[in-house]
């Protein structure tokens, strides 16, 4: 990724121009590839979206002070704490401590005795998975901690 350092007769510049992407993130100007968009809808596909969906909704039952303590948890990894939190609950990693802080839905369940799980997070089909590639096919249940 490369970085952009700009002059008083360019003070911002993001878009996309071609196959080049400028972006701003936090106060850092950077460039990247355009990734397209894949529009086709496999089942693990959708499976992966629906734990997506599922993260931001716990995310969006925290409280302030919750969210507050995920960003400090963030700061040092130079990402914030809706990252951090989203990639916890994506990999099934929500520690405990704060496993307790997100609201309980039909799809979640929420303990001190219990890693946070969603009932569409996935879990590895075998280590490497079918035909070299890691597949996921069934949901994760309550697993103690």
């Amino acid at each position: 990724m490369a970085t952009i350092t700009l002059s008083p007769l360019i003070s911002d510049l993001r878009g996309r121009i071609g196959s080049i992407v400028f972006c701003k993130w936090k106060g850092v100007h950077y460039v990247r590839r355009y990734a397209p968009h894949n529009p086709s809808n496999t089942l693990l596909q959708a499976a992966q979206r629906a734990v997506f969906r599922d993260a931001i909704t716990a995310w969006q039952g925290l409280s302030d002070d919750a969210r507050r303590r995920w960003s400090q948890k963030a700061a040092h990894l130079a990402m914030s704490g809706y990252n951090l939190f989203i990639s916890r609950v994506m990999t099934g990693t929500v520690d405990n401590e704060y496993a307790d802080e997100c609201t309980p839905s039909q799809d979640s369940f929420a303990s001190g005795s219990y890693l946070l799980r969603f009932s569409s997070a996935l879990r590895p089909l075998t280590p490497a998975g079918r035909f070299g590639h890691p597949l996921y096919h069934y949901p994760i249940t309550r697993t103690t901690a």
